[in-house]
């Protein structure tokens, strides 16, 4: 397991209902990542202001994942002038690793579950 930065804290209500939407879906490791998910903690993920963050798994038994890198999973949403963005959800030796706001324009923070319009799951 890594180690626990200082600014380590639980998730926010939005990330936490962002994750929650994400591993709604239907995909391989699914399962796995939904009991990991009662044991996180969260730390700013990225050295811009967006909201993308950093996922750490509490449980050294948690069950492992066989995802690896990206999961086929997406939270879509409109980001009103910016448009269209998106947050997908990573993972890192089998275990959540980072949620990441993807955005083309500027930073943006973590949306409320609210605001995704859907959630899409890429098949091989």
């Amino acid at each position: 397991m890594t180690a626990l930065p200082d600014d380590a804290r639980g998730l926010s209500d939005d990330e936490a209902g962002v994750l929650q939407l994400l591993l709604r879906a239907d995909f391989p490791g699914a399962v796995q990542l939904r009991a990991q998910a009662v044991h996180l903690l969260a730390a700013r993920g990225c050295t811009c202001p967006c909201g993308s963050i950093d996922l750490f798994v509490t449980d050294p038994a948690a069950p492992r994942a066989l995802t690896v890198g990206c999961t086929p999973v997406e939270a879509s949403f409109d980001a009103g002038q910016v448009g269209p963005c998106s947050v997908v959800l990573f993972v890192r030796d089998g275990l959540l690793d980072r949620l990441e706001v993807v955005y083309y324009d500027d930073p943006l923070a973590m949306p409320s579950p609210e605001q995704i319009a859907s959630i899409s799951v890429r098949r091989a």
